[in-house]
């Protein structure tokens, strides 16, 4: 199914639309056929609405009516997702969102710690974001990019925008000069990669994990 989303701030793929996973069970709340009056409960996080989701489904559905053709519905849930509480939000971001909606919740909240936390450890996060976090993130999240040795060696301007990052001390950054120059010196010639620390299940457990009842959501092309 293909929705309009008129206005999305979002960089447009090849064939000028952009692809945004949904829920099946989403798609009531944000079909262009969907009722008026449901859209509006739902970007008004109506109990009746809002208690049968999860903080992530609220903020993808938030999300997306932000961009609904009803002003009124639009309104709503911009200043829904705005009220909604930074600890559910926080919630949210322990499962993968798309990258537009973690975009959102980083502009919406610049310097909250936890949301940059749970942004770059999100698995939706996209490249661009990425790097802007490495580059201007607190300590905290310059260390948990820092410390993660295969995302760096995939990811050689990672190592350049944590250099970059007036945050980061001296000895890590000569650790990290250390692994750009190993991971591209000549074969035969690089110093052993360390093993990456493992990452915590609690961190694991379904965070890459794609839902089967996911489907793709398109912008109208007319």
């Amino acid at each position: 199914i293909r929705l309009s989303l008129q206005g999305l701030p979002v960089q447009a793929e090849g064939d000028g639309r952009y692809g945004m996973k949904v829920k099946r069970s989403l798609l009531k709340f944000l079909s262009p056929d969907a009722p008026a009056g449901l859209k509006l409960k739902a970007a008004s996080v109506d109990q009746s609405v809002a208690g049968q989701m999860e903080p992530d489904d609220i903020v993808t559905v938030l999300f997306v009516l932000c961009y609904d053709k009803d002003a009124g519905v639009s309104a709503a849930a911009d200043k829904s997702l705005q009220d909604y509480p930074v600890a559910q939000k926080v919630m949210a971001m322990e499962e993968r969102l798309e990258p537009a909606v973690i975009k959102r919740l980083i502009e919406m909240h610049p310097d909250n710690d936890a949301i940059l936390i749970m942004a770059v450890l999100n698995q939706g996060i996209d490249e661009k974001t990425l790097l802007r976090l490495a580059e201007t993130g607190p300590e905290e999240v310059a260390n948990i990019l820092a410390e993660d040795v295969d995302l760096l060696c995939r990811m050689p301007a990672l190592i350049e925008a944590l250099v970059k990052n007036p945050v980061v001390q001296r000895t890590m950054k000569a650790s990290l000069n250390a692994l750009k120059a190993s991971s591209t010196a000549p074969a035969g010639l690089s110093a052993p990669v360390p093993a990456p620390a493992p990452v915590p299940k609690d961190l694991m457990d379904e965070k890459s994990m794609v839902r089967p009842d996911e489907q793709n959501m398109y912008r109208l092309i007319l």
